[in-house]
């Protein structure tokens, strides 16, 4: 292997791995101290990490934090809407700087008349709303899926309403599931 082709791949891991290097310095400035402060976590702390783990960019299982709180011993009703509509607003972003590349970007417009990604193109303006729905009812990276919704423009109210439906579905089951466990 050359030495280019090493300093290729070196570099694609590196750029690879720069999202979960984030995520853990986001975890360890927020949940970590306060517990290595002996501290309980905090409400702040949950809705940065909500926030965060909702941007397409970054990997934080925030279903695990969520029931993490929940053991904690904080209001479901509260961690529930604090995760729906935070996860809605990181959404809408990660929408917006998808649509804002496909509008500014002259290149990603080329790339878009490519015969088969248009057919895929096709296939996520004919199914996308389901897409997104189960994206976000299952532990799926979903901000991704909004993210690509706004790279093709799909249309923008119903990537939202389908993503919200799938938030409150999923939080509902995870809220559900946690209380029939606790009572065993």
């Amino acid at each position: 292997m050359t030495l280019r082709k090493t300093s290729k791949n070196l570099l694609k891991i590196l750029l690879m791995s720069i999202p979960f290097l984030l995520a853990i310095i986001a975890l360890s400035l927020t949940l970590g101290q306060e517990i290595i402060k002996d501290l309980t976590p905090s409400l702040t702390s949950f809705l940065v990490l909500n926030f965060l783990a909702y941007l397409f960019f970054l990997t934080i299982p925030i279903e695990t934090i969520f029931i993490f709180y929940l053991f904690l011993g904080y209001n479901a009703l509260l961690l529930f809407c604090i995760s729906v509509f935070i996860a809605l607003f990181s959404q809408v972003i990660d929408y917006s700087i998808g649509y804002l590349i496909s509008t500014k970007s002259k290149s990603f417009c080329i790339v878009l008349e490519n015969k088969k990604i248009k057919k895929y193109t096709n296939k996520i303006h004919k199914y996308g709303k389901w897409i997104i729905f189960l994206f976000n009812l299952f532990p799926i990276s979903s901000p991704i899926m909004l993210f690509v919704a706004g790279l093709i423009r799909f249309d923008f109210k119903k990537a939202i309403s389908y993503s919200f439906f799938g938030l409150l579905l999923k939080y509902s089951a995870i809220i559900t599931f946690f209380y029939f466990i606790k009572a065993f």
